[in-house]
């Protein structure tokens, strides 16, 4: 799986009880309070929108999510 984690803006801008990290799985978004990453990972520039980029931490690997679905590990 192509895995993405960037830092939740909204967090700051709009809501502060929302969840800090947009983990973003082969084009789906997810959200978690913690992201524990157990593979090779490196950052990139990618474009979400068209014109719009923005840096994201990113590696391929298997998600687990605790069974709160608050915390996710990439194994």
């Amino acid at each position: 799986m192509d895995i993405k984690i960037r830092f939740n803006t909204d967090k700051e801008k709009i809501d502060s009880s929302l969840k800090p990290w947009r983990v973003i799985v082969d084009g789906t978004e997810y959200l978690a309070e913690n992201v524990v990453l157990q593979t090779k990972s490196w950052t990139t520039l990618d474009e979400v929108s068209p014109g719009k980029f923005k840096w994201h931490i990113s590696t391929v690997g298997k998600i687990v999510w605790n069974s709160t679905q608050t915390e996710c590990e990439i194994i």
